[in-house]
């Protein structure tokens, strides 16, 4: 979440670079899925070479993982 300190790196990806930026297509996103962007949960997943950012959005019937960076 953003109280952890120091940033990390992933946290600078995913709030300053994405969440935080008005032209990064988060509010697209949450348009079509008729939520707030507000709502979008940072993830982290990680699979052995890869490190893939993205949100998250939980809804009562569904949850959705769009992801929005990958570094290899």
């Amino acid at each position: 979440d953003r109280h952890f300190t120091p940033k990390n790196e992933m946290m600078k990806k995913i709030f300053d670079g994405f969440l935080d930026q008005a032209n990064s297509g988060v509010k697209d996103i949450a348009a079509a899925l008729g939520v707030a962007a507000s709502v979008f949960l940072p993830v982290r997943l990680v699979s052995h070479d890869l490190r893939l950012l993205g949100v998250l959005s939980r809804a009562e019937k569904e949850d959705w993982l769009i992801l929005v960076d990958c570094d290899a």
